[in-house]
């Protein structure tokens, strides 16, 4: 719902420039330029999503990591055979802002609530709030049997302080991956709130550094006809 105060077509035009933006990057004509364009449209809207003005925690994730990217260099054109998984520093960086982003959501439930958020019937309470999603019958039962439902809030708290450790280390980039979407997943499930931006970018930015960090982006099956070198 666009704010009183903000015409809609002034949200659609933003909405039109950032998806100009977008088409830059993908063409890779004023690449740069275009992530830049992109991305201050993505995050003025989500700064104007119900009237807030601020972004709402649902695209936090996604506005940290592409802020970190509007610094990166754009590779050249004919230089996609040379580059490797772990090309110059913007993966890394974008890695250390999942990592820490994660690791603050935890921290904060710690900072406000303490242990007690996982260790008492808090999340009972919280499940049986997810009125209108999707399977909130089952949240009602999960919050039913306080093991079960404690058992998810320490799973969550402990996967949010270790997301660090998940990060730092290749093999367990893509199950950290994983994990996450499970988690929110069910909270789509649960509650009805939508983490899918989360969810992308920890797939996008975890994945890809799973890999072996020498292996080229040109390897990937498919490039080669994409690219139209096959």
């Amino acid at each position: 719902m666009a704010p009183p105060h903000v015409p809609d077509r002034f949200l659609v035009a933003l909405a039109v420039i950032g998806v100009g933006g977008v088409g830059l990057v993908v063409a890779r004509r004023r690449a740069q330029l275009g992530f830049v364009v992109a991305w201050t449209a993505y995050a003025v809207l989500c700064a104007l999503w119900g009237s807030s003005g601020k972004v709402m925690h649902n695209d936090v994730m996604t506005v940290w990591v592409g802020f970190v990217l509007l610094f990166a260099r754009v590779p050249r054109r004919g230089q996609d055979d040379e580059r490797t998984v772990a090309f110059g520093w913007p993966p890394r960086a974008a890695l250390a802002v999942l990592a820490v982003v994660y690791w603050l959501t935890g921290v904060q439930k710690l900072r406000h609530s303490g242990v007690e958020w996982a260790l008492s019937d808090n999340m009972s309470w919280i499940l049986r709030q997810g009125g209108d999603a999707p399977a909130s019958g089952l949240g009602h039962w999960v919050a039913d049997h306080v093991l079960i439902a404690g058992a998810l809030a320490a799973g969550a708290l402990l996967l949010e302080l270790t997301a660090p450790v998940w990060l730092a280390w290749r093999r367990t980039r893509a199950p950290f991956a994983l994990a996450v979407a499970v988690m929110h997943t069910s909270i789509w499930l649960f509650l009805g709130l939508d983490y899918s931006a989360w969810v992308l970018t920890a797939a996008a930015v975890a994945v890809p550094m799973s890999l072996a960090p020498t292996r080229r982006l040109g390897d990937f099956r498919g490039f080669d006809t994409i690219s139209g070198r096959g």
